[in-house]
């Protein structure tokens, strides 16, 4: 999982990587810890392609949480891009729930839906999920299909998706 913070610095904070957290510049600072629904310091990841066969345990936080330890509760996110295979469908109704994304001004995100998950049975919630972001005044500026193949037996699609919040103002 990675989630890219930009706040005058750009921040990566990551927990699939066996990587201790560092600073690679004045500018660049890595963070070993993952966006999440909860904050939990024994979550187990799915075992797929994307992670590595271990009981590693990783350390996974929500928005809120991760800006309170960076000390960025009160600052404006410029850009929030997250890549975190399937995990993106909750994290974002969790955002939205929480009016999490009402500080950011543009929103790069993943979407996968892979053979086996999400859940055929999640699709409609996945579909509000698309549809409550529109609601909310966010709007694409850029999407680029990764993968995509579809029949009856085999679901597969990958795209990366740009998009702005029309409704930001700084109070």
């Amino acid at each position: 999982m990675k989630l890219y913070l930009r706040v005058k610095h750009y921040l990566v904070v990551s927990d699939n990587m066996d990587v201790d957290s560092y600073n690679r510049s004045q500018r660049v600072h890595f963070i070993n810890i993952g966006l999440g629904t909860s904050n939990n310091d024994n979550f187990k990841p799915k075992m797929d392609g994307y992670t590595r066969e271990s009981n590693k345990k990783w350390k996974i936080r929500t928005l809120p949480a991760i800006k309170k330890l960076l000390g960025h509760e009160n600052r404006v996110l410029d850009i929030l891009k997250m890549d975190i295979e399937t995990y993106e469908w909750k994290i974002v109704m969790e955002l939205l729930e929480a009016k999490s994304l009402l500080y950011v001004k543009q929103f790069l995100v993943e979407w996968h839906i892979f053979p086996n998950e999400p859940m055929r049975t999640d699709f409609p919630a996945m579909f509000k999920t698309y549809m409550k972001m529109k609601m909310k005044g966010w709007r694409q500026f850029y999407s680029r299909v990764e993968a995509r193949h579809h029949s009856n037996d085999y679901f597969l699609s990958q795209m990366d998706n740009g998009l702005v919040n029309t409704l930001f103002a700084r109070n």
